[in-house]
């Protein structure tokens, strides 16, 4: 059980680290981000959701379609 534990915190741990790194990076380019005040907490709750937790979870799927975009781009 322990080395599955490890996995999947490892797994979540990179997931955050490239989603807060994006979201940085939208706040500093002018970009979507998750790092901006929506004007209510259910609204910064909602943006926090989907633009900062569902990236983390899924960011295999994130970097693939990041990759794909900028080959697509040259």
């Amino acid at each position: 059980m322990r080395p599955l534990r490890r996995l999947v915190l490892s797994y979540l741990i990179v997931g955050a680290v490239i989603s807060v790194i994006q979201n940085v990076w939208g706040a500093v380019t002018g970009g979507p981000t998750a790092l901006v005040w929506t004007g209510s907490l259910v609204g910064n709750a909602q943006l926090l959701w989907w633009w900062l937790i569902v990236p983390a979870l899924i960011f295999p799927l994130d970097l693939y379609w990041a990759v794909y975009h900028s080959v697509g781009r040259a």
